[in-house]
């Protein structure tokens, strides 16, 4: 007598392609290995398993852990970033630190992401991935957003459009408020609720909801300068003085650097308080999205501090990750 098997669904999450979609998403990745490899970029192949503490640092999504029979613990990857950064590492443990040269590294790897049920994102997603090691940030982003803009141009069926950021400004606030709901209240652009947060440090209804419409919403550069600089002028107490002079100053190149983008004809956008929780992130950073998609399928940024967490050198570091599966629905 046959055991009988209960017929179940593939897990949430996970998709099974159809050899028409297998099709599509071979043709996308092939398309993106292209562009990589003429933008001088080498490919490395990181391993599926990796210490979860090589994880932890993603904080947006949770990772799958298994115990090898040593029990040992494993997870399956859900952050590429810091696998290329120590497995480069490894090549130079025994380089003298004046010989090392720029590096551009690419992947083409699938990731998995423990989510929540009905969050609108795929547990299993083939991403690739372009890193930029040993390039200054403010190079090596103009250079990577360019690149990552001619990949979505060739891939993505849909308009797209790429928010730019720095980490810094999001960091400043969290340590002038010291508000525990504060990337709640960010990530659900709250005005109302950041404006307390400012009247609870003494300033007027007036000026409190001023700095919080901001922060939260991005005007055009002249214009936000312009409303900055009043609301500088017309600061009320010492803390609110040094947290605008800070914001300002890190304001400076993301906005300059959006002026670059723009002259290039690129869809970018600028917003003050783009926010995400990696830590590794050090001062610039960005998101794709595109037309019905409601996640972002292109992240990125500067981690200049990265090389220095697994080894004693210091070098700044850059790069991005495109999430290419859903792109072919």
């Amino acid at each position: 007598m046959h055991k009988q098997f209960r017929r179940r669904r593939m897990p949430y999450g996970f998709s099974f392609l159809d050899t028409a979609a297998s099709g599509r998403l071979q043709n996308k990745i092939r398309t993106t290995q292209e562009i990589l490899i003429k933008d001088g970029y080498e490919r490395v192949m990181p391993p599926m398993l990796d210490f979860p503490e090589t994880f932890e640092v993603f904080e947006n999504f949770e990772y799958f852990k298994v115990r090898d029979h040593l029990g040992e613990d494993l997870s399956l990857r859900n952050d590429v970033t810091v696998q290329v950064i120590k497995g480069y590492i490894n090549e130079f443990e025994n380089i003298d630190i004046k010989n090392i040269k720029e590096k551009k590294l690419y992947y083409m790897a699938p990731v998995f992401r423990d989510i929540q049920k009905n969050y609108p994102a795929l547990r299993e997603v083939y991403q690739a991935g372009a890193e930029y090691i040993g390039c200054e940030s403010k190079k090596a982003i103009t250079n990577l957003i360019q690149l990552a803009s001619n990949i979505l141009k060739k891939v993505c069926d849909l308009r797209y459009e790429i928010i730019i950021g720095d980490i810094r400004i999001y960091r400043v606030l969290s340590k002038y408020l010291e508000n525990q709901d504060l990337p709640k209240i960010i990530k659900d652009k709250n005005a109302p609720a950041l404006a307390t947060l400012f009247k609870e440090k003494g300033l007027s209804d007036k000026t409190s909801n001023k700095t919080s419409f901001f922060l939260l919403y991005a005007e055009e550069k002249n214009e936000w300068l312009k409303n900055w600089e009043e609301l500088e002028k017309n600061y009320e107490n010492e803390w609110h003085k040094n947290i605008l002079k800070e914001i300002k100053n890190i304001s400076k190149f993301s906005l300059e650097l959006n002026d670059i983008l723009k002259e290039k004809k690129l869809p970018v956008y600028w917003e003050p308080l783009l926010f995400r929780k990696v830590h590794y992130y050090t001062g610039f950073f960005f998101e794709g999205y595109t037309e019905k998609i409601s996640s972002p399928i292109l992240r990125g940024g500067s981690y200049d501090s990265l090389v220095s967490e697994y080894s004693n050198i210091n070098l700044p570091a850059s790069g991005f990750s495109l999430d290419i599966s859903p792109l072919i629905h």
